[in-house]
């Protein structure tokens, strides 16, 4: 038995988010295409991104 789950537009705005920023997209341009009011909301990604940038390189360290 298989679970199917219907994905929304808010669950694709992460992968959507991440892979303009590495596109260089502005945030104040992917804060548009995702309809946000508040830029903010879209900092967001950013700090996601560093964390992932970080971790990255702590296992290239290790």
């Amino acid at each position: 038995m298989t679970a199917k789950k219907a994905t929304s537009f808010f669950m694709a705005q992460h992968p959507f988010a991440t892979l303009f920023l590495n596109e260089e997209v502005t945030l104040k341009i992917l804060s548009k295409m995702l309809v946000q009011k508040n830029i903010t909301t879209t900092q967001i990604y950013i700090k996601i991104l560093n964390k992932k940038v970080g971790k990255g390189m702590l296992k290239g360290i290790t």
